[in-house]
């Protein structure tokens, strides 16, 4: 994505000066207030630190927490509710920094605080996020998988906030990785590498 810049032009709004470094993660939402009114909403996540919250409807920023690493932020993911009603309001974003900070971040994002936080969570700048819900008898939890430079995976259980499981590579993975769900209670980890032997 184009540095310092976020248009949407469905919207007809734009915002040449909308970050200050490269934007690393860009996401949609619907919100319906307790009113029914319908708001379209984009949360992006950029290199200067920062985290936006932009109203498009009402084509203005709505939230933004600064300073959000002590070194640049690398990449993001959200835990997204099902529902559309208040539902902006209850967005979590997990943000990790790069090799200097890599440490993960969990945000309540619409009250601007930090939840909590896994410091030094790999040895390297951690490159790649993403979550996972799944119903275990009758509770849910909520997975957290991140990828590092340093050739390690390592899965989270943000529920109760501690490390499940660690995976060493011989190489650091350069492709997309994701949950499968098998019809088991453990849900199966599907990732590759590109070598460039």
């Amino acid at each position: 994505m184009n540095k310092s810049y976020f248009c949407k032009f469905e919207e007809e709004f734009c915002d040449p000066y909308a970050h200050r470094d490269f934007i690393k993660g860009i996401d949609f939402f619907v919100n319906v207030d307790s009113e029914g009114r319908v708001e379209n909403y984009v949360l992006t996540t950029s290199e200067d630190n920062t985290i936006k919250l932009w109203n498009l409807s009402k084509k203005c920023l709505a939230r933004k927490i600064e300073n959000a690493h002590k070194d640049k932020l690398y990449t993001s993911c959200i835990i997204s509710p099902d529902d559309t009603i208040n539902k902006i309001q209850k967005i979590v974003v997990i943000t990790a920094g790069e090799m200097y900070d890599p440490t993960i971040k969990i945000w309540d994002f619409w009250d601007q605080k930090l939840k909590f936080q896994f410091r030094f969570a790999h040895k390297d700048t951690i490159k790649k996020l993403d979550t996972f819900q799944f119903k275990y008898d009758t509770s849910k939890k909520n997975l957290l998988i991140s990828m590092g430079y340093d050739a390690v995976t390592k899965i989270w259980d943000l529920n109760k906030k501690y490390l499940l499981q660690v995976i060493r590579m011989d190489l650091v993975c350069e492709t997309f990785f994701k949950f499968v769900v098998s019809n088991t209670p453990k849900p199966q980890l599907l990732f590759g590498y590109l070598d460039f032997k």
